[in-house]
C-alpha cells in the first residue's frame, strides 16, 4: 500500500472530513478524494460508505486505522528527530505523564530542564495506567508517571508521591462548609462516581463496606473528570483523586479532603531497555522535587502527616 494513502486515510479518520484532511496533507480535497480511492482499490474492498456529501468509514477502515496509526507515528518520530539532528538539537526526552498530573508535577520541571538544557525538546503523551500496560513495548519514551497498580517487568519504577483522595461536591452543598468529609457524611447522599472498574470506585466501596453502608450511586462515569465535573454542578458528591480535582475543578465547584485518609500512589518509571540520558535523569529528579512541594500545599497539607502513607 502507498504511504500517501495511508496518511490521507490517518487524516481523514483523526479530522473528520475531507476538508480537514486536505489542510493536514496540504493539498485539494479533490486529491484526498483520488487518495482515498486508490487505497480502497489497493486493500480491495470498501473503506467509506459514501452518503450525501459526506464519507462514513467503514468498520474495516476504522480496524486498518487501528493498525496503521501506531506505524505512521513512528515514521513520524523518524522524520522528527532527522529534523532535530540537522538543526543541532540532540537533547530529547520523551515523557508518558497520566492524564492530569501534567498540571502538578511537570509545568515547574519542564521549566527548569529548559533551563539546564536550552536545546532540549520534549515530548509528552497522555497515558494511562491501563493504556500504558498493554502497549509498553511499542512505546518509545524516557520516563513516565502513572498511578499504581503498574505490573510490566519491562519497567523500572520508583515511589513518587501518595495523593489523598477529596471529596467534590458543588459550593452550595452543606458538607462545602467543613475542611473533612467522612464516609460517614456520604451515607444516604447522592453520590457520582467512576466506573466500576477504576481504583477510585474500589475505594469507595471499600470504604462503605467497613461500615456496612451501600454507596448510593446516581451516577457512573468513565473516568475522574466527569466525576469531578458533575459533582461540581451538584449531580452529587464525588470521591477523586485530589490531583485530577484540581485540574478538572470549575467555578462553582469545591473540594474536601476525604476522612479515612485514603491516597493514590504515584510512581516515576523507566524503560529497563533503554539506557537513561542525562537530561532525563535530570527531569525525573525535578519531578521528585516538585511532588515533594506539592504535598505541602493546600488542600494537601492538612493530611496528618501520619496518615499520608495510607492506602
Amino acid at each position: 500500500m502507498k504511504l500517501r494513502g495511508l496518511e490521507a486515510l490517518r487524516a481523514f479518520m483523526e479530522g473528520g472530513s475531507l476538508n480537514v484532511a486536505a489542510e493536514r496533507l496540504n493539498c485539494t480535497q479533490p486529491q484526498v478524494s483520488r487518495l482515498l480511492a486508490a487505497l480502497e482499490e489497493e486493500v480491495g474492498f470498501p473503506l467509506f460508505d459514501r452518503k450525501v456529501r459526506r464519507l462514513e468509514p467503514t468498520a474495516e477502515a476504522r480496524l486498518i486505522y487501528r493498525q496503521i496509526e501506531l506505524a505512521l507515528t513512528e515514521l513520524d518520530e523518524v522524520t522528527e528527530t532527522a529534523n532535530r539532528l540537522r538543526m543541532g538539537l540532540k537533547t530529547h526526552v520523551r515523557v508518558l505523564a497520566a492524564p492530569y498530573a501534567l498540571d502538578a508535577l511537570f509545568l515547574e520541571p519542564l521549566r527548569r530542564l529548559r533551563e539546564d538544557f536550552p536545546q532540549v525538546t520534549v515530548g509528552i503523551d497522555m497515558r494511562t495506567r491501563l493504556e500504558i500496560e498493554p502497549s509498553i513495548r511499542r512505546e518509545r519514551f524516557d520516563l513516565g508517571v502513572a498511578t499504581l497498580p503498574l505490573e510490566s517487568d519491562e519497567l523500572d519504577s520508583a515511589p513518587l508521591i501518595r495523593v489523598p483522595m477529596v471529596v467534590v461536591m458543588s459550593e452550595d452543598h452543606p458538607l462545602a462548609a467543613r475542611l473533612h468529609v467522612t464516609v460517614q457524611d456520604m451515607v444516604g447522599e447522592p453520590l457520582v462516581s467512576n466506573a466500576t472498574n477504576t481504583l477510585v470506585r474500589r475505594i469507595l466501596q471499600q470504604c462503605f463496606d467497613e461500615i456496612g453502608e451501600r454507596p448510593d450511586i446516581r451516577y457512573q462515569t468513565p473516568n475522574g473528570p466527569v466525576t469531578c465535573e458533575l459533582a461540581g454542578r451538584g449531580f452529587g458528591l464525588g470521591l477523586a483523586d485530589g490531583f485530577v480535582a484540581q485540574s478538572c475543578l470549575r467555578p462553582g465547584g469545591v473540594m474536601r479532603l476525604f476522612h479515612p485518609v485514603r491516597t493514590i500512589p504515584y510512581v516515576l518509571f523507566f524503560p529497563r531497555w533503554q539506557t537513561r540520558s542525562v537530561a532525563a535523569r535530570t527531569l525525573a529528579a525535578y519531578i521528585q522535587e516538585e511532588a515533594a512541594r506539592q504535598i505541602t500545599l493546600p488542600p494537601f497539607d492538612a493530611v496528618p502527616p501520619q496518615d499520608a502513607e495510607g492506602v
